[in-house]
């Protein structure tokens, strides 16, 4: 959940593509739980649309 909160800071400070890599990597990792992986999905949908 912090790694997510990270990438949304990083994306709201202007590094986007740091902020789509590291959500991209949490919602592809097998290690993520469930929820880390729907939750880092969720965000890189709504980041990728603005």
């Amino acid at each position: 959940m912090l790694q997510i909160n990270k990438a949304l800071v990083l994306n709201s400070l202007g590094d986007h593509d740091g902020a789509v890599r590291l959500l991209g990597q949490l919602a592809l990792d097998p290690g993520s739980t469930f929820t880390t992986e729907h939750f880092a999905k969720t965000c890189l949908a709504k980041i990728t649309k603005k």
